[in-house]
């Protein structure tokens, strides 16, 4: 299977997982659950940096909105954090798009 393939695969998958969700928000540990598979996901496929910021997303649910519904804004508000803007940078355009369900 080609790299871009595989890459495809993973955005129809965080697609699927996100999209109908990220209006009405997602239960912090459910979305930590799928972000930690597309981190390992990524970086299994040499991407590195990607696997880096969902990792990132991973974490900062973890700290602070594990038991509570995540949703677009939140998301956002990680991702303009000194720390997230780093790793929002290593987001491709579409990952972004459908993180906040734009």
């Amino acid at each position: 299977m080609k790299k871009e393939d595989i890459k495809r695969i993973i955005k129809e998958e965080l697609v699927s997982i996100l999209k109908p969700k990220l209006t009405e928000g997602v239960r912090g540990e459910e979305l930590m659950n799928q972000l930690e598979d597309l981190a390992r996901d990524t970086m299994t496929i040499g991407e590195p940096e990607l696997g880096k910021a969902y990792a990132y997303l991973y974490d900062r649910i973890n700290q602070s909105a594990r038991d509570i519904d995540v949703d677009a804004e939140m998301l956002n508000d990680f991702l303009n954090e000194p720390r997230g803007r780093r790793h929002a940078a290593n987001l491709p355009d579409w990952a972004i798009d459908d993180l906040l369900n734009i």
